[in-house]
């Protein structure tokens, strides 16, 4: 099992933007021709601050990707010279050589002291570098971060409860974080869906481990009101393939861009009924017969509505001009429970409209 940390930490450690060191190539990177300032963090595989620190890393790495700073890392265990010349007591230790071409010269290494937070980080190479690069502020995350002390308290809730467990080691997980948080954002309007991440390496977590056998990360599960657990079990763990999943178990219809889907708010029942609206729309009669089948359907108010207007012969100006009006209100600041009315409408309204126009 620690083989397997140590792999997966490796695998996490080598992404674009950190530049490896070793032995070799230490002082090629480091005194390099340009003079190139470089953040060195020296670290040990099992070391569980390193780990925490990894993720933090790779967005330094990230921030500076398009400037003259480097950000680079060396494994101590493989590198042990490298680390004794440095007197590396301690991992992780953070070092600033500002790029003078002479790693060697005291005063060309700045020794990072302060907590391991980004801002800091920021702060500490911007400060002693002279340059400043806007950090862009993410907006919060919609994801709600559960451990094993409130995760019955969340599930007990009435709504369907949507969980990654993960871990900030492993790769897979840092995959999939972006889209898990895009899937967040989707359903953040629907009040009975929870999107939820276990950390385990950052909360109480084993007795769930135990209680749902979750052997790998990530593993992604469905609770649902109705009591019923799901195991995501598609190859892809895609926004479109997340999204598709959750409306599935949920009955809901949304798109990837947090809208409602062109089928929201139709109901495939009364949809094959409507296909008689066309052989007999002049005939009452019979169209009274298809009312009374539609109501009997729950939900079934606006499709009962729109037959009405074609009995009583109004249909022809009414449903393009509710079409219009609709998309007129469209245009205003609307709350996502208002725009999700408006499109459901809509649906129904132009399925009417290529039925009977």
């Amino acid at each position: 099992m620690r083989n397997l940390l140590i792999y997966c930490y490796l695998l996490v450690s080598s992404l674009a933007n950190v530049i490896q060191l070793t032995t070799k190539n230490f002082d090629s990177v480091v005194s390099n021709p340009d003079g190139n300032p470089t953040l060195v963090k020296f670290y040990a595989t099992w070391c569980g601050h390193c780990k925490t620190l990894a993720p933090i890393y790779e967005e330094i790495a990230q921030h500076y990707s398009e400037s003259d700073v480097q950000i680079a890392e060396i494994d101590c265990e493989s590198n042990r010279p490298i680390c004794s010349q440095f007197k590396i007591k301690g991992f992780p230790t953070m070092k600033l050589f500002l790029g003078n071409n002479d790693s060697d010269d005291a005063e060309n290494v700045v020794d990072f002291k302060s907590s391991r937070s980004k801002a800091n980080l920021i702060e500490f190479i911007d400060s002693n570098l002279e340059v400043s690069i806007p950090v862009v502020e993410s907006s919060p995350s919609k994801i709600v971060q559960i451990s094993e002390l409130d995760f019955d308290e969340i599930k007990s809730q009435d709504k369907d409860l949507y969980v990654v467990f993960t871990a900030n080691w492993c790769q897979h997980c840092l995959k999939l974080h972006p889209d898990w948080e895009d899937l967040a954002k989707v359903f953040e309007n629907d009040s009975n869906i929870i999107i939820g991440e276990v950390e385990t390496t950052s909360v109480p977590h084993k007795s769930l481990l135990s209680r749902y056998n979750i052997k790998s990360f990530p593993t992604i599960l469905g609770f649902l009101q109705n009591g019923d657990i799901l195991e995501y079990n598609f190859k892809e763990r895609d926004l479109s393939t997340l999204v598709k999943w959750v409306n599935s178990n949920s009955g809901l219809f949304r798109d990837i861009d947090g809208g409602i889907s062109s089928e929201a708010g139709l109901i495939p029942e009364i949809d094959k009924l409507l296909g008689e609206i066309q052989a007999y729309q002049d005939d009452h009669g019979l169209l009274h017969d298809l009312v009374n089948k539609v109501e009997k359907i729950e939900g079934s108010e606006y499709y009962k509505k729109l037959i009405n207007k074609i009995i009583n012969g109004e249909h022809q100006t009414y449903i393009p001009g509710e079409i219009d009006r609709l998309n007129k209100i469209l245009k205003n600041k609307l709350n996502q429970s208002q725009l999700d009315n408006i499109h459901k409408r809509l649906n129904v309204l132009k399925k009417f409209s290529s039925i009977i126009f």
